[in-house]
């Protein structure tokens, strides 16, 4: 059984990157991103496995994945970890796959401590397009085009939810940032960065609790995660709690990607 709070800020999750994706569609098992146009982010091109499939035969969901992401380098499939769950997530590292895993963290607590925000502003998706290029470039996955595509399909969600941009601004440049997606009710903290130069002064944990405060009358505020990297020890020094896993596993195709 999937916890509600999990299983609303999936859900949300889902709503979002539907936006920034070419088309969607469901399957027997579950639904469906794509993004032709933008064949390097993994967020727009993945194959959603729900409740309904967990219990489908593992071969099952592979062909769904090969047929559904035919024209892509990668086959991406995803769904939130479970006991009902666990069979297929099985099958999958017994078959190779790159597990890619993604926390969810929700807000329940005050931070651990008072910050002062007053260096934080709301910007414009044109002021924050340097800092998203420079803070991206050190990624280990960053080349020029995989840079410019993820961009794109950022600011393709930026164009089609309410968002707002955060910024903390040093000498007139953003070098510090994040974006809040808001829907009804619920709120999701999105692409927390900092400009290479300017990590290690406090910038991260300035935004995020400019955004905790952004969005205080919000039923559930969340945000995704590596479960495998430091900022999520800042994140619940925030007052955020882990509440599961989304589970992701990727296998390259031979050739050029």
């Amino acid at each position: 059984m999937i916890p509600t709070e999990l299983a609303d800020a999936v859900r949300f999750a889902r709503r979002i990157e539907a936006v920034g994706s070419d088309d969607q569609g469901t399957w027997p098992g579950g639904e469906w991103f794509r993004t032709l146009s933008l064949p390097r982010v993994h967020d727009a091109n993945h194959v959603v496995v729900l409740e309904r499939g967990f219990a489908m035969p593992f071969a099952t969901v592979t062909a769904a994945a090969d047929e559904i992401q035919a024209a892509l380098p990668n086959r991406i499939v995803e769904f939130v970890a479970c006991s009902e769950s666990e069979r297929l997530a099985a099958a999958f590292r017994e078959a190779g796959w790159l597990e890619e895993p993604l926390g969810v963290m929700v807000r329940r607590r005050r931070p651990d401590r008072h910050v002062d925000t007053s260096s934080v502003r709301v910007v414009d998706d044109a002021a924050m397009r340097p800092a998203r290029a420079a803070s991206l470039t050190d990624e280990t996955w960053a080349t020029s085009d995989a840079v410019a595509q993820v961009r794109e399909k950022q600011e393709r969600i930026a164009r089609g939810v309410p968002t707002t941009h955060l910024g903390v601004i040093d000498d007139g440049m953003v070098v510090a940032y994040c974006e809040v997606y808001q829907l009804d009710d619920i709120a999701q903290i999105e692409n927390v960065a900092t400009v290479p130069e300017h990590r290690r002064r406090g910038h991260a944990r300035a935004v995020v609790t400019r955004a905790l405060e952004l969005t205080a009358d919000r039923r559930l505020v969340f945000l995704i995660m590596d479960p495998h990297d430091w900022p999520q020890q800042l994140y619940a020094r925030l007052g955020m709690d882990d509440v599961g896993r989304i589970v992701r596993f990727r296998k390259a195709l031979p050739g050029p990607a």
